[in-house]
């Protein structure tokens, strides 16, 4: 898959090498342009290349936006990602005035025509860096409002070695996700994560 990365802060660069390990061809991209961006195409290899925020989204099949969530001029256009798959790994700080809404919710309203789904956004970059295919699998939570665009992140999720943990709709889940939130920077296995959601009777 032909996947869009716009941010190579410590969650993206991590982000890249996982998913150029696993075969996928990575476009990155950040606000600063591609030429800014040479020396991670040497560390990342052949299956790497550089565009602009727009040029990397309007290629890709799917992009994943892992810039600060401040950094406006690392969103791309809406024309550039209607119909894909957008994976929404920012946070806002809590100092943030949001207006009552999540920081999803904000992406959302921003790419009316997106497939939203909040993943890797609640851990570590540490853990996402060592955490990949241990036995217990560590687990990454994800949500969003399309069935099939989650079905989608959940499956690169597998692949790069975590297990998938469904936490709802984006307005739910990403309450659930984000600083604050339940699953934030907790580390959990599969099976504890769906015990906080389902916690007993």
């Amino acid at each position: 898959m032909r996947i869009g990365l716009i941010g190579t802060g410590r969650v993206g660069a991590t982000l890249a090498g996982h998913l150029v390990g696993v075969g996928h061809q990575v476009i990155l991209a950040n606000s600063r342009g591609p030429q800014s961006l040479a020396s991670w195409l040497r560390v990342l290899g052949p299956l790497t290349s550089a565009d602009t925020v727009n040029g990397a989204a309007h290629t890709a099949e799917l992009v994943i936006l892992a810039a600060p969530w401040r950094e406006r001029s690392a969103l791309p256009s809406p024309t550039a990602v209607t119909g894909k798959v957008v994976v929404d790994v920012m946070n806002a700080e809590p100092e943030d005035d949001l207006g009552g809404r999540t920081s999803s919710a904000w992406t959302a309203e921003r790419l009316p025509g997106a497939r939203v789904v909040k993943a890797f956004n609640a851990l570590y970059w540490e853990h996402l860096r060592d955490q990949a295919g241990r036995p217990d699998r560590r687990m990454i939570p994800l949500c969003g409002d399309d069935a099939e665009a989650k079905e989608t992140v959940a499956a690169i999720v597998v692949q790069l070695g975590f297990a998938p943990v469904d936490t709802g709709d984006l307005l739910t889940g990403s309450q659930l996700q984000e600083p604050g939130g339940a699953f934030f920077q907790r580390d959990l296995t599969e099976s504890a994560a769906r015990s906080v959601l389902l916690p007993a009777a």
